[in-house]
Order: C-alpha cells, then sequence, then structure tokens
C-alpha cells in the first residue's frame, strides 16, 4: 500500500467513522484504489455506485481541505463516473 492510499484511507475513515450509504471507489492514479462503503474505507477495488478518479496530489488537497472537490472536477483534475446525484451528496460531506 502506498503512503497516499494509506493517508487517504486514515483520512475517508475519519470523515465517515460509520461508513458510507453507498460503495465509492477512488482511484488514485499510480497508487491504487480504495472502496468506501458501509464498512468504511480499505484498500482494494469493488463494483462501485460512484468512482472517482484523481492524482494522489488532488486527492491529498480535496481531504485535507486545501482543494474544493467542484473545483477539482470543473477544472478536470477530477473525474467521476457513476451516480452523480451520490457524487453531490459525498463531496458535500468532504468540503
Amino acid at each position: 500500500m502506498t503512503p497516499a492510499v494509506t493517508k487517504a484511507i486514515s483520512v475517508l475513515n475519519s470523515i465517515f467513522p460509520d461508513g458510507f450509504e453507498a460503495t465509492v471507489q477512488f482511484d488514485i492514479l499510480g497508487d491504487g484504489q480504495i472502496t468506501l462503503d458501509g464498512d468504511g474505507a480499505r484498500e482494494g477495488s469493488s463494483d462501485a455506485e460512484l468512482t472517482v478518479r484523481a492524482q494522489a496530489e488532488t486527492f491529498a488537497n480535496i481531504l485535507e481541505g486545501r482543494q474544493d472537490a467542484t473545483a477539482a472536477y470543473l477544472s478536470g483534475r477530477l473525474s467521476i463516473s457513476g451516480d452523480f446525484a451520490l457524487a453531490t451528496k459525498l463531496v458535500r460531506m468532504l468540503n
């Protein structure tokens, strides 16, 4: 597990201590994948209602509050596929 994935899992589990209502896959390009669901965040991929992709630096900046997720999406640094209503809810919880 890369340091970027380890840090992201830790932060996601602190933001979502009771897990998340749906399955989300975070694809940290070049570093690995994280699944977030009702059991919390963990390394690995899964069938998901929502997939979020970005470079490790973009993920770190979003999770640490230095980057707005919507701005990252609009600038092309973050891509989303799947349930956009779910993405909107997730973004509100991350910002």
